[in-house]
């Protein structure tokens, strides 16, 4: 059975994820497996995968190959975030291709022809915060999150990823959204 969940950013990136995608968390039977998920999709991004080359096929080219190395993961129609270049290919991108080893993104004509600095690249989270969270180590978890959209209502997504009195300890695991 596969799990997707759909989310349509600003810029007009639609990002989608899905349980087969490379280094998403899974949900397991595991107090705390959601808020993983959660932090991961919404928060930080996961499948980070160092660039070991990005090049345009021409100075004025729409799109970009990039060079991931094999087993990366990426899917087609993916969006990925680029982090640590320093010549300005920083940001949110859609996967065109994907092959064995490289993949192949929609840039804009004006980005350098190759990447610079030490650059990574993951699947796009949704650009949420944690606002709050409770201590790491903590028994009773709970995390509550607001996306950083200022277009978006403010509204707080809260999470309680523990076992309620009265449920079997090493029952089947549920999270309260």
């Amino acid at each position: 059975m596969r799990s997707f969940l759909w989310a349509k950013e600003m810029s007009g990136l639609i990002k989608h994820y899905q349980n087969t995608m490379g280094g998403i968390p899974q949900l397991s039977n595991a107090w705390g497996g959601m808020i993983q998920l959660l932090d991961a999709v919404l928060v930080n991004g996961f499948n980070f995968k160092p660039i070991s080359s990005l090049t345009k096929s021409a100075t004025d080219a729409i799109t970009a190959t990039i060079n991931v190395g094999s087993s990366h993961g990426f899917v087609d129609r993916q969006v990925i975030r680029i982090s640590g270049s320093t010549n300005g290919w920083d940001g949110d991108y859609k996967i065109l291709a994907a092959n064995t080893s490289d993949i192949v993104i929609e840039c804009n004509s004006t980005k350098p022809q190759t990447i610079s600095g030490l650059a990574l690249c993951s699947a796009a989270p949704l650009d949420f915060e944690i606002v709050f969270s409770t201590p790491s180590g903590s028994i009773e978890p709970k995390r509550a999150y607001r996306s950083k959209n200022p277009d978006s209502l403010g509204l707080i997504l809260l999470v309680h990823d523990f076992c309620v009195s009265g449920a079997a300890v090493n029952g089947a695991k549920f999270a309260k959204v």
